[in-house]
Parts: structure tokens; sequence; C-alpha cells
């Protein structure tokens, strides 16, 4: 009887979980069309797994817990509790003065609610600006291999997006550059040049790119890239596409 129970209490458990993954789609699609639209149905319900699992492993349990969760994920990259980028997210969600941490949560998701103006505009202008940017202007500049130091590449970080720059600051985006090296190399891309255009790709999406099912690109890339001559190549013709699927 006990064993029943059990199986009844964990089918019921599972039941539950799938209600609320098709009520989060639901959600990303009503509200995160671009996203929906990039990364599709079958992959997003693969990023909603990952991300249901992360929230479990963090100690969140309430709905209201997982679609904030979620929309972090979505907004910073699915990695966004340890990007070197946002240490006032970490910070926030750590902080056991505030309270319990859906509190916690709560306040990171305010606050960085109040980031996204700043930095993306009230309508998005400026990330769509930085996405051109990239795409037109940084991508061909580093194709013809320029003399790459971390000066440089603040600067094309700066040429990309000021508005990020100046609110993230230079210490962190010296400790994203540092923190996102071996991910490069891990996909073959060991060229100053490729180098800089991945630490690019993670300021523009997350540090943990190649580990982030909402780029399932990123990890294919790198699946091909190991055996491959021209890492660069294969990674910026998937970066491209990605910039260009996002412009719509």
């Amino acid at each position: 009887m006990l064993a029943l129970a059990r199986r009844q209490i964990a089918t019921f458990e599972q039941v539950m979980l799938e209600r609320f993954e098709r009520g989060l789609l639901t959600h990303i699609e009503e509200h995160f069309p671009v996203h929906w639209r990039v990364i599709g149905d079958a992959q997003m319900a693969r990023v909603v797994r990952y991300g249901v699992s992360r929230a479990k492993k963090a100690g969140y349990r309430s709905e209201r817990d997982g679609y904030l969760f979620h929309s972090l994920m979505l907004y910073f990259g699915s990695h966004f509790d340890t990007d070197p980028q946002y240490p006032w997210l970490a910070k926030a969600l750590s902080d056991d003065t505030v309270g319990p941490l859906s509190q916690r949560l709560a306040n990171a998701h305010d606050t960085a609610m109040r980031y996204l103006d700043a930095v993306a505009g009230e309508r998005g202008e400026h990330m769509a600006a930085a996405l051109q940017r990239v795409r037109h202007t940084v991508l061909p500049e580093l194709e013809r291999g320029p003399r790459i130091n971390f000066e440089y590449l603040l600067a094309i970080l700066n040429v990309i997006w000021p508005q990020k720059v100046r609110e993230v600051g230079e210490q962190a985006l010296r400790s994203l550059a540092q923190s996102v090296m071996s991910d490069a190399r891990s996909a073959g891309l060991i060229s100053p040049a490729s180098a800089c255009m991945y630490v690019v790709a993670c300021f523009m999406f997350g540090h943990g790119l190649m580990r982030d099912p909402q780029f399932a690109w990123a990890t294919q890339v790198r699946s091909k890239l190991v055996p491959a001559q021209n890492g660069t190549k294969f990674f910026r013709e998937a970066f491209e596409a990605q910039l260009v699927a996002l412009e719509g």
C-alpha cells in the first residue's frame, strides 16, 4: 500500500509538473514572441524543462517563482545567476537579509526590469541597434584580423552597445572575457579574432552560451568545430544566422 501511495504521489507530481510546463510555454509564446519564433516550440520545451530543473535545484518551488526565473533566463541567458556581467543579480538572489528565496527572486526581477529599460530601451531600440552593429560593423571588422587586446575588445563592445557597457562596467566585462576563454578554446576558437567574436556573442546572449538550450546552434557548432581547421568560419556563420533571425 505504501509503495502504491508513493507511485500515486509521483504520478500526481508529474501531472502537475507537465501542467505547469504547458502553462509556462503558453505564457512564453504570448509574452516573448521573438524568443518563441527564433527558438521554436520544440526547442523551447527543452528550454523550459532545463529552467525548471535549474530552478528546483536552486530551491524555488512556487509557480510564480518558475515564471520569474524563466523570465530572467530569457532576458539574460539561462545562466543569468552566475554571469559576471550581472553581479547584482547574484547578489540579490543570495541576500539572506531580505527574506525567503521567493522574495529575493522577485526583488531581482524588479531590478532586472529597471536595468533593461535603461540598457535595451523602453521599446528595445538600443538592443535592436546593437544587433545590427554586431552583424554589419563588428563581424566584418573581426574578419579582417585586427590586433586584439582587452582595450580593443572594450572599444568594440562600446561600439556595439554603449548603454550596456556603461551599466555593466569595465571590471565586469573583463571578468566576462576571462570566464569564457576556456569555452572558446573548446569550440576551436583559438585565434585572437575568433576568441573576441565569442566574447561578443556572450556579451549579447550570456556567458553560458555553449551550455544554454536557448542557443542550440552554439552547442551544435562546438561539436563541429573541434575537428575543423576553420572554426571561426563555422561559428561566425551560426552567430550571424542567429542575428538575422532576431532581426525578423
